[in-house]
């Protein structure tokens, strides 16, 4: 019993045996005080009255009273308790998810340093091999007696230009995968031109090609250097962010494209489109589509969910969606959605426009 229901008992107690006091006052004390009997009776009959109720009102009121009281202190001791609890659960809980994000970030890492990688890879065979045959033209020279001044000049140029385009190719990816800290405003066009001209490689060696658009001026580009740059299309926000997206979109349709090939499924040329589109509220549209086959429909709600992947077992992480949906939709305050067309997904990603 808690204490505030003990110290109302005892109060109550005390209560009743003061009317007890005042009841023996009343048959005791008063008649040796020569009071009229009608008085005296009247008191008796009180007091008398009061002494019979007494059990009842014990019994009907103080008692349940009393374990009422209890009843809630007990009560309120255990909300206290289970509040104490559920801070602590809550505060494990946040822990496990912050833990848990850490996780799939530094995953999301490695997966991207292995693009990366393999990206390098790419686009460092064209220049090695073009070494390798300077190297070799040098002893064919020797050999021929055509190594001279001029010859040499012209193979250090060469050399150096090849070494030159791989150094390049270094930095733009160390700048590339260097997390933005600041926002900044860029044209959506040119940022996927950039991560185009870094992907290419891997798209020539998967004889896969390539289409720019903009979709409300119906015009279709072949490269990135055709693409009306006046057509701006800028947004505020944190540009490696978006441009991992994009080629995180851009590995996918690769990968889709490479294994319906594989399974004999695909006559056609392997395309990656990427279109774009200014609407007229202030939206900016990347729409990056693939004739890859497109997602199975029953999945299609799945697959921005964390480590959920449709590729065969050690090809995909299922991070890379999910990381990428974050990125748009909690950095960028942008949405990513996908569907399916005719020939396979479609990934659309919204952002907002700066208006000129």
């Amino acid at each position: 019993m808690s204490k505030r229901a003990i110290s109302l008992r005892n109060l109550i107690i005390t209560i009743m045996a003061s009317v007890f006091i005042v009841e023996a006052t009343v048959m005791y004390v008063l008649p040796a005080l020569n009071i009229s009997s009608r008085v005296w009776g009247t008191l008796m009959d009180a007091g008398l009255l009061v002494l019979a109720l007494s059990p009842i009102l014990y019994v009907s009121v103080v008692r349940p009273l009393t374990m009422y009281i209890a009843e809630h202190d007990e009560m309120e001791l255990q909300l206290r308790e289970l509040n104490k609890t559920l801070e602590i659960r809550v505060q494990t809980e946040v822990e496990q998810r912050r833990q848990k994000e850490k996780m799939l970030i530094q995953q999301s890492k490695n997966a991207a340093m292995g693009e990366m990688i393999g990206a390098i890879a790419h686009q460092w065979r064209q220049p090695l091999n073009a070494l390798g045959l300077i190297i070799q033209d040098i002893e064919d020279a020797h050999i021929f007696g055509q190594l001279d001044k001029d010859y040499i000049e012209d193979a250090i140029k060469r050399s150096m230009g090849q070494i030159q385009f791989m150094s390049d190719t270094i930095d733009s990816f160390r700048n590339f995968f260097r997390p933005a800290k600041n926002k900044v405003q860029f044209d959506v066009k040119k940022a996927v031109g950039e991560v185009i001209t870094m992907f290419t490689a891997q798209l020539m060696a998967n004889f896969i090609a390539y289409r720019f658009g903009i979709l409300d001026g119906g015009m279709l580009y072949r490269g990135t250097a055709e693409v009306d740059c006046e057509r701006d299309m800028v947004v505020y926000s944190y540009e490696n962010e978006f441009k991992q997206v994009v080629l995180n979109l851009m590995t996918n349709a690769k990968d889709a494209i490479i294994e319906r090939r594989n399974k004999g499924l695909m006559e056609e040329e392997g395309l990656i489109k990427i279109e774009f589109c200014g609407r007229t509220d202030g939206k900016v549209i990347v729409r990056v589509s693939d004739n890859g086959g497109g997602i199975p429909p029953e999945i299609i709600d799945r697959i921005f969910e964390p480590y959920y992947t449709t590729k065969e077992q050690g090809k995909g992480t299922g991070i890379g969606l999910y990381m990428a949906k974050s990125i748009v939709e909690e950095n960028m305050r942008g949405r990513l959605i996908a569907e399916n067309n005719e020939s396979g997904a479609v990934f659309t990603i919204e952002l907002d426009a700066i208006l000129s």
